[in-house]
């Protein structure tokens, strides 16, 4: 896991524009319809 939150141009540069286009629209819809915090963590493993 890592400890820093990638940038768009990581994001990019890992996953490619296409599917960086797939991922910005994926998350403005679950932001439409879910009301949650956003955190970045190990997600509580050791």
């Amino acid at each position: 896991m890592i400890n820093i939150i990638p940038d768009e141009n990581d994001m990019i540069a890992l996953i490619g524009q296409s599917l960086y286009d797939v991922w910005q629209r994926l998350c403005a819809a679950i932001d439409e319809k879910y009301d949650m915090d956003r955190i970045w963590n190990s997600g509580g493993k050791s």
